[in-house]
């Protein structure tokens, strides 16, 4: 008994003698599948592109295109998407076997075919083609996931110090890979700020079963950047002995950190440091001065009297410009940086 779901599958015969054809497309009609036909392989091509079946059965000898033409052509058609091809060969013909192979069947039957052992060669087909398809969907979304990240792979070889990184980060860090695939060749790249932290992060982790999680600035052939690294030791077999891990570029990300702190604490127009920003200095300074017994702390009250006028008078694009040079006067003059 066939399954909604194969009556819904097409298949495409492609034979020149219809009397084959006909027998096939009794039989799996009857197997749930909707059988379209093709007299030669030139117009199985056209039937393919316009019907897109989801399995073909391409026989080897046919006028005005043979088998495997057709099945080049329909590769052609297809790209990626991975659709059966089934050649219908005669049995003792190896050498159409191969050719067929080359030409981008993914599987033959050969003829007399039993049609027990030919239904479930196309039902397998079916299968094989669709998790294909699943497969090469998952990885380009794992892909453009990969790329909107900014992630790159890595693992690392302790005793062998050898690092191995995935194409992405040649792009991220603007280095070739070669000049990385050591420790001490990344190390390089490391800023000198960060630079032991992480040396003793790679080592502690060789020497135990830490996790390595470093958040370091990178300076390499496209400037600085900001990285998060991430790896741990794999679990069994042979992969105890290597790291396997991730890199992120998060410069953006630090970078948009760095200026939602900034305007939470500075006036937007002129750059000044506003009433938040003031109320944790003079916090600071009390706490200090508590801490050592002693201090003395001034502050200073400044207002712009009717400045309402000036921005009648301007406009309020010449106002703004007017508190702006005021501000940078201000700078100018400013103490512990308020």
């Amino acid at each position: 008994h066939s399954s909604a779901t194969e009556a819904r599958r097409k298949l495409l015969v492609v034979d020149d003698v219809q009397s084959s054809r006909m027998l096939i497309r009794g039989v799996l009609g009857k197997q749930g599948f909707t059988v379209l036909e093709a007299a030669d392989g030139a117009e199985g091509v056209a039937v393919f592109e316009r019907e897109r079946p989801d399995v073909v059965l391409m026989d080897v000898q046919m006028p005005v295109m043979d088998g495997f033409e057709a099945s080049r052509r329909i590769r052609e058609l297809d790209r990626d998407e991975g659709t059966p091809i089934i050649m219908l060969t005669g049995a003792e013909d190896i050498q159409s076997i191969e050719r067929a192979f080359e030409a981008g069947a993914t599987d033959f039957i050969t003829k007399p075919f039993s049609w027990p052992l030919l239904t479930q060669r196309i039902r397998y087909a079916i299968r094989s083609g669709q998790l294909m398809r699943e497969v090469r969907h998952n990885r380009l979304r794992e892909a453009a996931a990969q790329r909107i990240a900014q992630l790159g792979f890595w693992n690392w070889q302790p005793e062998a110090d050898d690092f191995a990184w995935s194409a992405e980060v040649a792009e991220m860090l603007g280095c070739p890979l070669h000049s990385i695939a050591t420790l001490e060749g990344f190390l390089k790249l490391v800023q000198n700020d960060d630079r032991e932290r992480t040396r003793k992060a790679f080592q502690s982790a060789a020497a135990s079963n830490l996790r390595v999680d470093l958040e370091l600035r990178l300076s390499g052939c496209n400037g600085e950047r900001v990285v998060r690294l991430i790896g741990e030791r794999g679990v069994e077999g042979r992969d105890l002995h290597t790291f396997y891990g991730a890199i992120q570029n998060v410069t953006e990300n630090r970078r948009t950190e760095a200026l939602v702190d900034y305007l939470a604490l500075h006036d937007e127009l002129t750059g000044l440091a506003n009433r938040r920003l003031f109320s944790q200095a003079i916090r600071q300074h009390l706490e200090k001065f508590r801490t050592e017994g002693s201090g003395c702390l001034l502050v200073a009250w400044i207002d712009l009297s009717r400045f309402h006028r000036h921005n009648d008078a301007l406009g309020e694009a010449g106002g703004d410009a007017l508190l702006a040079q005021v501000a940078q006067r201000l700078r100018m003059l400013a103490v512990d940086g308020l």
